[in-house]
C-alpha cells in the first residue's frame, strides 16, 4: 500500500510541476476553477442541447465566400491576410476527416514562420464556423514567446468570433437554428476536469 501512495505521490507531484511551468494560472487558481467548474456542471445538467445539423450543399467556395463576408463585418484589414490562405494553400479542407481535429499549425523554422488551416469538413455550417475560430487563432500565431496571458485571451477571441459567426449565419438565414456545440465541447472538458479535482486539490492543499 505504500507503494501505491509513493506512486499517486510522485504522479501527482510531476503534474503540478508540469503545470507550474506550462498553466500556471490554472495551478495558482485551482480552488476557484474548481468552484466554477462545478457550479458550471451543476447548472448545465437542466438544460438539452440538440446540434444536429443538416448536411447542405455548402461547397468549398461556398465556406470560403460566406467566411470571408463575416471577417469583413470584423475588420475589412484581414480580408488579405485571408485571400492569401488560397493562394499560398495555407488553407485545407479534409473531406475524409484526416485530421484528428481542425485545427491551426504553426511550425517555427529557425527564423521562418509556417503556418497553415486544417478543417474536417462536417459538410455544414460548422464549416464555416471552424474556418473563422482557426482563422482567428492564424491572425495570433506570428508570436514565438506567448504568455499564459496570452494564450488564454487568443482563445477568448477565436471563441468569441466563433459564437459571433453564429449570429451572423442565423440572421442571413444560413444556419436554421443556434449551436450549441461549443457548449457541449465546455461541458466535455468540464466533466473530464471533474475526475481529477479532487485528487489535485488536496496534493495541493497537503503540499503547502
Amino acid at each position: 500500500m505504500q507503494n501505491i501512495y509513493s506512486k499517486l505521490n510522485d504522479y501527482l507531484n510531476d503534474i503540478c510541476v508540469y503545470l507550474q511551468e506550462e498553466n500556471s494560472i490554472l495551478l495558482d487558481n485551482m480552488p476557484t476553477i474548481i468552484l466554477w467548474n462545478d457550479t458550471f456542471l451543476k447548472d448545465i445538467q437542466k438544460y438539452h442541447f440538440n446540434i444536429e445539423l443538416k448536411e447542405n450543399h455548402l461547397t468549398y467556395e461556398d465556406v470560403f465566400l460566406i467566411a470571408r463576408e463575416i471577417i469583413a463585418t470584423i475588420s475589412k484589414s484581414y480580408l488579405k491576410s485571408f485571400d492569401n490562405l488560397i493562394s499560398s494553400g495555407e488553407l485545407d479542407f479534409s473531406y475524409e476527416q484526416s485530421y484528428t481535429d481542425s485545427n491551426c499549425q504553426i511550425i517555427y523554422n529557425q527564423d521562418q514562420i509556417h503556418q497553415s488551416i486544417n478543417i474536417n469538413r462536417e459538410f455544414n455550417c460548422n464549416d464555416v464556423i471552424t474556418l473563422i475560430h482557426e482563422f482567428i487563432h492564424y491572425t495570433n500565431t506570428n508570436i514565438k514567446e506567448i504568455s499564459d496571458t496570452q494564450n488564454y485571451l487568443e482563445e477568448f477571441l477565436s471563441i468569441y468570433f466563433e459564437l459571433y459567426s453564429v449570429d451572423f449565419l442565423i440572421k442571413k438565414g444560413i444556419l436554421e437554428s443556434n449551436d450549441f456545440k461549443r457548449i457541449l465541447i465546455t461541458k466535455k472538458h468540464a466533466s473530464t476536469f471533474c475526475n481529477y479535482e479532487i485528487p489535485l486539490l488536496s496534493f495541493i492543499i497537503l503540499d503547502q
